[in-house]
C-alpha cells in the first residue's frame, strides 16, 4: 500500500467533495493508496506543506505555485481540481455595484490573500490601489457589508454568499475570474522528485480524486451528508449541498465532466504575465517550469 498526503487549503468541506468522497468510499484503498487528508489553515501556504518529508500533494492557488518556483521550489501542479477561481467580491443585493469598475472610490474589505486577486483585477479594469479605499478584513465579512463599513468585499462565491443568507443577509457575487485572466484555484501540486519517481502514485490519486468528483455531482445531497457526518460535522448538509451545486461548473469549466482535472499551458502563460507584471514572478518563467500535464493525460488515455 503507497502513502500518501493531501494538504487541503480550506477546511474539509464541500469544496473537496471529490476527494473527500472517494477517501469515504474507500476508492483510495481500492486504487492501493493509504491517503491521508490534511485539513487547511488560512494562514498558511500550502505549497510550504511540500517542504516535509513523504510523499504529498497539496491544494493550493495557482499564484502559489508560480511564485514557489520562481524562489526556487522544485514544485509543479499536476491538475486542477477547479477549472476557475471561485474567488471574488460580495456586495449587498441592493448595491449598485455590478463590476469591478464600479469600485472606483468604494471600500473594498481585503485580507492578505485577497490582495494580489484585487491588483490583477483593478490592473485589468483601468485602476490601481489608489483608485479603491482598502479595508483590513478578518472573518467578519457579513458584519462588514451589513454595517456599511464597507462597500464590497471579498470572499469565495461558492460559499460565503450561502453562509451570509443563513444570517438573512442578501448579497449578490462579482466572480474575480470574470475580471483578470481566468485562474485556476484548488489545485493540486507536488515535488518535481514525486513527480519523476513516483508518477505512477499520482496518476491512481488523481484518477480516484476526479471519479470522486464526477459521483459527487451525480449524488449531491448523499456527498453532502457524507462530508458533515465524517469531515465537517460543525457545517449542514443543507449549507454544503447549495456550495457542491454552486461549485459544479468551477470544477467543469470548459473541458467537461469527461477531462475534469485538466490544464492549459496558453492559460498558464497567462497567469505567469499577469504575475510578472506586478514583480510577483519571474516573466522568463515558461508554463512548462509550473506545470506538467502529463500525469492528467494519462488518467484519460488509460
Amino acid at each position: 500500500m503507497e502513502q500518501l498526503r493531501l494538504q487541503l487549503d480550506w477546511k474539509p468541506n464541500a469544496q473537496f467533495a471529490g476527494p473527500l468522497l472517494a477517501h469515504h468510499l474507500g476508492w483510495y484503498e481500492q486504487a492501493g493508496l493509504e491517503l491521508t487528508i490534511v485539513p487547511g489553515d488560512m494562514a498558511a501556504n500550502p505549497v510550504d506543506a511540500l517542504k516535509q518529508a513523504g510523499p504529498m500533494v497539496a491544494s493550493a492557488d495557482d499564484h502559489l505555485i508560480i511564485q514557489a518556483r520562481t524562489e526556487g521550489q522544485p514544485v509543479k501542479a499536476i491538475a486542477a481540481m477547479l477549472q476557475f477561481s471561485a474567488f471574488g467580491w460580495l456586495v449587498r443585493q441592493e448595491s449598485a455595484i455590478t463590476s469591478i469598475a464600479d469600485l472606483r472610490g468604494k471600500r473594498v474589505g481585503v485580507h492578505g490573500d485577497g490582495m494580489l486577486a484585487l491588483d490583477l483585477s483593478l490592473a485589468r479594469s483601468g485602476l490601481s490601489r489608489t483608485d479603491v479605499e482598502i479595508l483590513p478584513l478578518d472573518f467578519d465579512y457579513a458584519d462588514m457589508l451589513r454595517s456599511g463599513r464597507c462597500d464590497a468585499v471579498q470572499g469565495f462565491v461558492i460559499t460565503e454568499p450561502f453562509e451570509m443568507e443563513a444570517t438573512g443577509l442578501a448579497v449578490r457575487t462579482i466572480p474575480g475570474y470574470a475580471w483578470r485572466s481566468e485562474p485556476y484555484a484548488q489545485v493540486l501540486v507536488a515535488t518535481d522528485d514525486l513527480i519523476n519517481d513516483g508518477a505512477d502514485v499520482l496518476v491512481k490519486f488523481l484518477k480516484v480524486t476526479f471519479e470522486g468528483w464526477r459521483l459527487a455531482f451525480e449524488q449531491p445531497q448523499q456527498t453532502a451528508q457524507t462530508i458533515t457526518a465524517y469531515y465537517l460535522p460543525e457545517s449542514d448538509p443543507t449549507l454544503e449541498f447549495k456550495i457542491l451545486q454552486a461549485l459544479r461548473p468551477f470544477v467543469v469549466g470548459r473541458v467537461g465532466l469527461n477531462r475534469l482535472g485538466w490544464l492549459n499551458t496558453t492559460r498558464w502563460r497567462q497567469i505567469i504575465t499577469d504575475l510578472a507584471m506586478l514583480g510577483l514572478a519571474n516573466p522568463h518563467l515558461s508554463p512548462e517550469e509550473v506545470m506538467t500535464d502529463q500525469l492528467i493525460k494519462r488518467v484519460y488515455q488509460a
